[in-house]
């Protein structure tokens, strides 16, 4: 089994499974050179051995840790998502927002390589 069913073994929910695939399918496509890992518990993709962002299941959402600035970063593109300092959640119950994640995977594989564009 390998680190993403793992953290999803035990999710009775098939559609919060295929969110948290579909999110990490959407970071290989962002950033195809990230390594997937388990950090704090959590499936975490790395490029270059530096943190790019992690993903965990909880309950009522999919907490989305960009990890390092990154919140301050896509700070104004979070829009009425809930968020704390470090995560952003994403609710079970809503649409993925997969264009702003989308937004915010580039922020970050910019700022892990530390490539313009």
């Amino acid at each position: 089994m390998d680190i993403l069913d793992d953290h999803i073994a035990n999710v009775t929910s098939p559609e919060v499974k295929e969110r948290v695939r579909t999110l990490a399918a959407l970071i290989a496509e962002e950033a195809p050179e990230a390594l997937l890992t388990r950090s704090y518990g959590m499936p975490a993709w790395k490029v270059g051995g530096k943190p790019l962002v992690y993903l965990a299941v909880c309950r009522e959402h999919i907490g989305f840790y960009p990890t390092g600035t990154g919140m301050s970063s896509i700070a104004d593109d979070l829009g009425d998502l809930p968020h704390s300092k470090g995560a952003v959640q994403l609710p079970h119950d809503l649409p993925l927002p997969m264009e702003r994640v989308r937004r915010w995977l580039r922020v970050r594989v910019r700022q892990t390589t530390g490539s313009p564009s």
